[in-house]
């Protein structure tokens, strides 16, 4: 008996949506979804309707409440993509797309949905950075983890050498800790000779974005190269021995045990440059993480002012 009636349930509502009145569908798949809060397919049908009458946060959050239940179901990957891109969640969008389109591949409409959305994320990029025409991608889905994702801290720093040219303009810049590589393309698109240094999964998605802007950095006579570099090997490096003008990274470290291989990798820069200048931009999430980078940074004779903050992002620089 419960099971034909969570069915008339679906089917009245269903009803209802067909006959456009979302507004009177969503009260009773809500009625639905309160006694089978288990069913995914009553949270995929009210998410649908719930975008129809524009209540997008909540739409949102019934589509994740589907995908949570079924995951491997294209229909509720699918509407979450869509729910995400009307409540502005552009990232989610595609990441969910993407999750979406691996397991129907032959879904073309979805597709050029997916690629609308990375449109947007582009134009959004240029907004944020200042840099017209500037394009990186970031990866769903990758093993690389968060070094394939556009952070904040990144487009802080991006937006502070677009403001600021002469910090980087004609002047041999190394990227420690490049993710998609934002903050080095972005000042080889100023006119820097740009190496842009990562683990070597990583570095390989950022070799994309070098070649997607390939045309704005020969236009600003700027250059960029990729190669990998680990902290706690970094003594050995052939990068590090080379000269340097000028060292930039975003958002290098998210655990104190990252801090000391950072401080020794910089120290070891700094015995090669002597004039080296150091721009970090830093998100605080932990404060004591925070105040122990800039100690050790401090301990190794690399002294961190604050020249300018946006939000919880803070660009330091070398006094």
């Amino acid at each position: 008996m419960r099971h034909e009636s969570m069915i008339d349930a679906a089917a009245g509502a269903s009803s209802l949506a067909e006959a456009g009145r979302f507004h009177d569908a969503v009260s009773l798949y809500k009625v639905a979804v309160d006694q089978y809060p288990y069913t995914a397919s009553l949270h995929e049908q009210l998410s649908q309707c719930l975008l129809e009458t524009e209540q997008y946060p909540e739409a949102y959050a019934a589509a994740l409440q589907a995908c949570s239940l079924e995951p491997k179901w294209p229909d509720a990957a699918l509407t979450l993509a869509r729910c995400s891109l009307n409540c502005g969640l552009l990232a989610e969008a595609c990441a969910q797309y993407a999750r979406y389109l691996a397991m129907e591949p032959e879904d073309q409409a979805a597709a050029e949905e997916m690629a609308e959305v990375k449109q947007l994320q582009r134009q959004q990029l240029t907004l944020k950075v200042g840099f017209p025409g500037l394009q990186i991608e970031e990866l769903q889905d990758a093993e690389g983890g968060p070094g394939h994702v556009i952070w904040e801290a990144g487009i802080v720093l991006s937006r502070y050498l677009v403001d600021h040219p002469e910090l980087v303009k004609g002047k041999r810049v190394l990227e420690l800790g490049c993710g998609t590589g934002i903050v080095g393309i972005t000042a080889a698109c100023i006119g820097a000779m740009a190496i842009l240094t990562d683990t070597a999964l990583v570095v390989q998605h950022a070799q994309q974005n070098v070649k997607r802007n390939a045309s704005l950095i020969k236009a600003k006579e700027g250059s960029a190269q990729c190669a990998t570099l680990v902290w706690e090997m970094s003594s050995r490096s052939s990068v590090l021995h080379k000269p340097y003008d000028v060292v930039i990274g975003a958002d290098l470290i998210y655990a104190a045990k990252d801090i000391g291989p950072l401080a020794e990798t910089l120290a070891n820069l700094q015995q090669h440059s002597s004039d080296l200048i150091i721009y970090l931009a830093h998100k605080e999430r932990n404060l004591d993480i925070s105040q122990e980078l800039i100690a050790q940074l401090s301990n190794k004779g690399i002294v961190m002012q604050a020249i300018f903050r946006a939000g919880a992002t803070t660009v330091y620089m070398t006094s």
